[in-house]
């Protein structure tokens, strides 16, 4: 099973002097890296509550609501 989640968009148009800068550069990587880690934290999380994570529980719900249903 395959878990998606897409964060905040991290507005980069017109920051590129930022990046000529080391200290701001770092707080850009730190920023970026910081959200990363929050969908990481959300999708572990949802996954460890899916109650269909188990394969067989996933293939018993397929089959008795049908293919499209989650």
């Amino acid at each position: 099973m395959f878990y998606y989640y897409f964060g905040k968009p991290i507005q980069t148009q017109g920051r590129e002097s930022e990046l000529r800068d080391g200290k701001k550069a770092q707080e850009l990587y730190l920023e970026v890296k910081s959200e990363v880690e929050k969908c990481l934290a959300y999708l572990r999380e949802k996954r460890e509550k899916d109650p269909y994570r188990n394969i067989l529980a996933h293939f018993i719900h397929q089959a008795t609501h049908g293919f499209t249903h989650i």
